[in-house]
């Protein structure tokens, strides 16, 4: 190195920035990118599948263990779904137990079904779908009782409830796969409600791999009381050393037990059902239960009305008292119980079971010692099958029109008399008009009838003959027909012509009966205008201000005025 002189070692050639860096690592980086923001979408989806899930199988639950059905859907109707041996009678209206508690039962299972149905929203469900499909989704009602005939639920894929078959025993062979809503009467009883759903994967690239999860949820609770419980098993008494009891006071005399009042058995309103069903329910609202003795039912007036009113003779099929019938016992049941006031045989139900009337009362004496218990609180029914009644039987009679008499053990009587009222005279057919003889060129002959009635035209009208009279005007005495034979051009615009039959009132009011029939002539059709009504008319001129109901012949009923 010289003086003066400097050193510096030479830096490296930098290399250029190659094109394309960003974009390939871009590249690498982009597909687990995608696959992340995918995962979390689906791990969205599929958490909200969940609750939905949960959510179903909770409110299945919560409805299952209420006991309660939609009566409206599955039992009514002909045939009603829930009627399952299609005797044209579903759930409550059942007469036999065993039949009104099975057909109940399946409407609370489908009921259940309903409620599930209801929470499934916002999901992307398919119910074509089978097993395994993506949408497809399941539920299954099980129930359990503390008993060797224990039901089974197996959990998905099975997704079941397996019941014990005739021998009552699980897993011998017979069993049977059915939901099954419970039945409270059997004890402590648990339902599950089970929804097994199959979530269907929307990302292309991870539905390759995995189309769907399966998503399952399950819900129990326990059945409320909604019927009495039977007693299945007592335990037996232990037999446990006792000591010897010291000497104890002389008891003091027992406390009377109290009275019942008489007055807090009640008789409800009464209830009208298809084919001639009528229910009266009674209720015992007294401290303590009663026993019944006997229940007789007046039905004089209806036997009455049905004759003199609706030309009907009806007649009563079967009496029933709680699960009684009134066919069970008696001349065609168990010889040992009796009846009063037995009718005059009329005819066979088919059943075994006899009709009566006259005279039209029916009973059920003596009420069968293990059929007579009516605990506080409870409400028991009386039923009467009606037969040959008419179609609004119900609308023409009221509950006092009946009279009940209930015989209670402890000597009360629970007697309402019936109330009956008059009967109205039904309304006479009137007397067929007979057919106009012939028409001539108005204006015609005009007969004014009687009781302040008179016939006229109005404006021009084309042919017609003259107002004649037959049988029954109702405030005419005695009763009489006005008939108008002839024709118009018609009540429209700004000029009427018409014939009519007309009474004048100076207050403004007239009251009469009247019914309005057209007849058109022979191998005539009128015109689609062609009326006939009832009008209030300022005046006779044919510009008159007037108002008018009518019924046209093609044209319906309507109302015009000018």
């Amino acid at each position: 190195m010289f003086p003066g002189q400097s050193f510096t070692s030479p830096t490296p050639e930098q290399d250029p920035p190659k094109k394309g860096q960003g974009i390939l690592e871009f590249a690498l980086v982009l597909p687990v990118l995608l696959i992340l923001v995918l995962g979390i979408i689906e791990m969205a989806r599929a958490f909200e599948a969940w609750l939905v899930v949960s959510n179903a199988a909770r409110t299945g639950v919560r409805y299952g263990v209420t006991g309660d059905y939609n009566a409206s859907n599955y039992c009514t109707g002909s045939p009603a779904i829930a009627d399952l041996d299609g005797d044209g009678l579903a759930c409550e209206q059942e007469d036999n137990k065993a039949d009104r508690t099975a057909e109940v039962d399946y409407a609370r299972l489908l009921s259940i079904y309903d409620a599930v149905n209801s929470a499934e929203v916002a999901i992307q469900l398919d119910r074509s779908a089978s097993q395994g499909q993506p949408g497809y989704i399941h539920t299954t009602v099980c129930s359990f009782v503390n008993a060797p005939q224990n039901n089974q639920y197996n959990p998905p894929p099975a997704d079941t409830c397996q019941q014990p078959g005739p021998d009552g025993v699980l897993g011998t062979g017979d069993d049977i796969i059915a939901d099954d809503p419970g039945n409270p009467e059997e004890g402590p009883t648990r339902i599950l409600v089970s929804v097994t759903f199959q979530h269907p994967v929307i990302a292309p690239l991870i539905s390759s791999i995995m189309p769907s999860i399966t998503l399952h949820a399950e819900r129990t609770g326990y059945l409320e009381n909604f019927r009495v419980a039977r007693v299945l098993a007592i335990p037996p008494n232990p037999n446990v050393p006792t000591v010897t009891p010291a000497p104890t006071d002389t008891p003091l005399p027992p406390t009377a037990t109290p009275t019942p009042d008489c007055n807090n058995y009640v008789l409800g309103t009464f209830q009208y059902y298809g084919s001639g069903l009528l229910e009266i329910p009674v209720s015992n609202y007294d401290w303590g239960d009663a026993e019944v003795e006997s229940v007789s039912i007046d039905w004089q007036y209806a036997e009455d009305f049905g004759n003199q009113v609706r030309g009907r003779n009806i007649n009563v099929d079967f009496m029933q008292w709680d699960d009684i019938r009134r066919d069970e016992y008696g001349q065609n049941g168990n010889p040992s119980f009796d009846w009063d006031n037995l009718r005059r045989l009329i005819t066979s139900d088919g059943n075994g079971g006899p009709q009566f009337n006259t005279p039209p009362a029916v009973s059920v004496n003596p009420i069968p010692s293990d059929r007579n218990d009516f605990p506080a609180g409870y409400t028991r029914y009386i039923r009467l099958d009606f037969d040959n009644q008419w179609s609004n039987w119900q609308n023409d009679l009221l509950d006092s029109d009946y009279g009940v008499t209930v015989n209670f053990t402890n000597g009360c009587v629970l007697n309402r008399p019936a109330t009956p009222r008059p009967i109205p005279t039904r309304t006479p057919t009137p007397t067929p008009l007979p057919a106009c003889e012939g028409t001539t060129s108005l204006p015609g002959p005009m007969l004014d009838p009687a009781d302040g009635w008179f016939g006229r035209d109005i404006g021009t009208t084309t042919t017609g003959t003259s107002i004649e009279e037959a049988a029954s005007l109702p405030d005419a005495n005695p009763a009489r027909q006005i008939r108008i034979c002839g024709s118009g051009a018609d009540i429209w615009g700004s000029s009427d012509g018409f014939r009519y039959v007309a009474r004048t009132s100076d207050s403004g009011i007239l009251e009469f009966q009247a019914r309005l029939i057209a007849y058109a002539a022979p191998g005539e059709t009128p015109n689609a205008w062609a009326k006939v009504g009832l009008m209030i008319r300022s005046a006779t001129n044919p510009s008159a201000a007037h108002a008018h109901m009518l019924t046209a012949y093609a044209n319906g009923k309507r109302f015009q005025y000018r």
